[in-house]
């Protein structure tokens, strides 16, 4: 599958994880929140040091949300990607989308162990309605894909 192939699949899927919801609204984590919310996603963020940001529901772990989850969005420190993806797999998620930033070589390794699909990229670059700097770098992702 080709890599646009591979976003498509993923965003014809309704119920998303987001790891790592942050408290301040410019960080990364809340824009892709904010925009998968615009756009009609359900969206259950885990965050094991708050319950509520801004009025946002948020979960301590995958295992609080009841609904069967479709995918993740994984925008979370390095150091802790690998226990989030074994976490997902527990809990039947296979289909995963990582921050560029957010995986290394063990990470890489046990989704490719356990047949995990994943995307390695900005989620905001695959996006038309956000603005800059995700507009330029859309911009040129797309120029450079060629």
């Amino acid at each position: 599958m080709s890599k646009q192939e591979d976003v498509n699949k993923f965003w014809m899927k309704r119920h998303l994880a987001l790891f790592d919801l942050s408290r301040d609204p410019q960080k990364i984590g809340r824009q892709v929140y904010d925009v998968l919310v615009r756009k009609g996603y359900n969206i259950y963020p885990i965050n094991p040091n708050a319950e509520n940001i801004d009025s946002i529901v948020c979960y301590k772990s995958l295992d609080e949300i009841q609904q069967n989850l479709d995918g993740a969005v994984i925008i979370t420190n390095l150091k802790i990607s690998l226990e989030v993806v074994k976490k997902c797999h527990q809990n039947n998620i296979n289909d995963l989308w990582f921050r560029l930033d957010t995986m290394d070589e063990k990470v890489k390794a046990f989704l490719k162990e356990k047949g995990m699909d994943y995307i390695y990229s900005c989620v905001l670059l695959h996006h038309r309605e956000v603005g800059l700097p995700h507009s330029w770098h859309r911009f040129f992702y797309r120029l450079f894909q060629r």
